[in-house]
């Protein structure tokens, strides 16, 4: 059977829409689609219970040869078939042992082994088994115990030779030895080294030391390892002032070793308490960090220390090409609106105003060309559908970035707060220029109101983007109109307007206009996409995308059509 002459990377882009036992289906038809399929099937693992499907994936890739094979697992091989090499084709190995027990559990057993021993007669006359914690026992959803899950995983990892990212998610569960024994053999011998180049870790502070232990002592040679992320969540028992030293000097320990190759460096922290710059301390100089991203709770506990920040941010000045800040952690549903504490060293531009601090303001960042930042504003800046006086002066929502970042293309602002027509026009007015042009190329922000005339503003006042998403609430023809109450009048009156307009000089070819959702992630608004792109250019690619888990539509979305 003959097939389209397209190149390998559209038909992995085409199965990766499809459900991994559509893929298997393709195993028959030929040679090119059994390769393609077998690279979509195992080039992630994700290595949860011990299921069915995961241990059937798991005795194909251990048993790639029948070449000193066992009787045991010749007959395993009978009923899950293997194939030649198929470990290599793995990629990605994410690790999240939902089998494995909690502390909840734990304490249950102890209560109920108390009361059984108490009173044999009443074990005797209940005919029940009391609660157990054996390991042995086969946990929900899975066919084989938790122990034999384990050893097979173990035993599946060390053949894929070509790993490239692994994902370890550990948070109130118990490490039980197995599972200790598990992460230590991910580290030993040959098996993870040679492509690896991605480590991402979510888990508690108490679990920080134990996941990283084996990779400082004996140290591990990973000569491709690039790029770290570390997520520190919350546990359901509060961790103490040691275990917080405790897992900032091992992250420390860590990350000494491998300093010279990290080029990436990412932590989120939910940590409320704990001060920050303790683990800022710990850091060391990275000569190759390219990317930092900090997405973690900035309050005055956390952010006591902040100058520890602003220098480390400082210290790497001339190799940070993206910088990424967030007072909100992801998938964290804080207010961050309340934290001027962020605010006043994010924007503050006199050091009188925060003495005795290295405020952002202070930094100048040569090679930086992407900028994600968190914009929040002061209480009397929210008020959105009602009027405020003129005379009223706001203080800015960004730096002076001319002055901080001179080759800023690339500005991304998350969507905690509406940025208005005026706040946008003044962020503008902070962007680097060359020659009276200012340099942006990507723009992303949130507004309440996508209006006309804010469109013509970036037109006009951008004349070098090339992308531009926007999250927005309702759409209106002026940017000073908004009737919350007649939404309906101003969509029809935003497309009869924009019909009007012509941005065929605007070298924008990326649009993505989403509207706002209960969901906080925004759905794409296909028809307001179509509108504006007809106004630019028949080559603008519209990305209609869903980001979020919503499978029915808004109601407010499909309620009106344009004319």
């Amino acid at each position: 059977m003959p097939t389209l002459d397209l190149p390998t990377e559209i038909w992995l882009e085409i199965l990766s829409y499809l459900p991994k036992g559509a893929s298997r289906k393709l195993l028959g038809v030929n040679r090119v689609f059994f390769e393609l399929a077998l690279q979509n099937i195992y080039e992630e693992l994700r290595l949860i219970s011990g299921d069915r499907e995961t241990m059937k994936s798991l005795s194909q890739l251990r048993y790639g040869t029948t070449a000193s094979c066992t009787m045991q697992q010749l007959v395993e091989q009978f009923f899950y078939p293997s194939y030649p090499n198929i470990a290599k084709r793995v990629r990605c190995i994410y690790i999240r042992p939902a089998s494995l027990p909690k502390p909840s559990d734990e304490q249950e057993v102890t209560r109920n082994d108390r009361f059984w021993s108490k009173s044999r007669k009443a074990k005797r006359m209940s005919g029940k088994p009391k609660a157990t914690n054996n390991s042995s026992e086969h946990p929900p959803y899975s066919i084989c115990s938790l122990d034999t899950f384990l050893r097979a995983a173990m035993e599946a990892t060390r053949a894929c030779t070509n790993l490239e990212e692994l994902t370890i998610v550990l948070h109130d569960q118990i490490a039980t030895p197995a599972f200790v024994t598990f992460v230590k053999a991910l580290w030993s011998g040959d098996s993870i080294g040679r492509c690896f180049r991605r480590l991402s870790i979510s888990t508690t502070v108490a679990k920080i030391p134990l996941l990283l232990g084996s990779l400082i002592k004996p140290t591990k040679n990973l000569p491709n390892f690039r790029e770290l992320v570390l997520d520190i969540s919350l546990s359901q028992s509060a961790h103490t002032d040691f275990d917080w030293i405790s897992a900032t000097q091992r992250v420390g320990s860590f990350t000494r070793i491998y300093k010279d190759t990290i080029t990436s460096l990412s932590i989120f922290s939910m940590a409320f308490k704990d001060t920050l710059g303790k683990l800022f301390t710990e850091l060391p100089y990275f000569p190759a960090l390219k990317k930092f991203e900090l997405l973690a709770v900035l309050n005055p506990q956390t952010f006591a220390n902040r100058e520890l920040i602003t220098n480390f941010i400082a210290s790497h000045a001339s190799t940070l090409e993206t910088l990424i800040i967030s007072p909100r952690p992801p998938s964290s549903s804080l207010n961050v609106s309340t934290y001027n504490l962020y605010r006043q060293w994010l924007v503050s531009e006199d050091p009188r105003t925060s003495p005795h601090e290295a405020l952002f303001s202070s930094l100048v960042l040569p090679k930086l060309h992407t900028f994600q930042v968190c914009v929040t504003k002061t209480d009397y800046q929210f008020d959105t559908y009602f009027p405020v006086q003129a005379d009223l002066s706001y203080p800015p929502l960004l730096p002076q970035l001319f002055r901080i970042t001179p080759t800023l293309t690339k500005l991304i602002m998350t969507e905690e707060d509406n940025i208005k027509h005026d706040e946008l026009s003044q962020i503008i007015d902070l962007l680097p220029t060359r020659e009276g042009t200012v340099l942006l190329e990507e723009l992303s922000f949130a507004c309440n109101t996508l209006s006309c005339t804010t469109l013509d503003m970036l037109a006009k006042r951008l004349p070098r983007l090339t992308s531009l998403t926007i999250t927005f609430g309702v759409t209106a023809s002026n940017s000073e109109y908004y009737d919350p109450w007649s939404g309906h009048i101003a969509v029809q009156e935003f497309a009869l307007v924009m019909r009007t307009r012509s941005y065929h000089a605007w070298p924008v070819r990326y649009l993505r206009l989403m509207k706002r959702s209960s969901c906080r992630e925004g759905h794409p608004s296909e028809e307001t996409m179509r509108v504006v792109a007809s106004c630019i250019s028949p080559n603008v690619l519209l990305d209609t995308a869903w980001t979020c888990t919503c499978t029915v539509m808004d109601s407010r979305d499909e309620a009106f059509h344009w004319p």
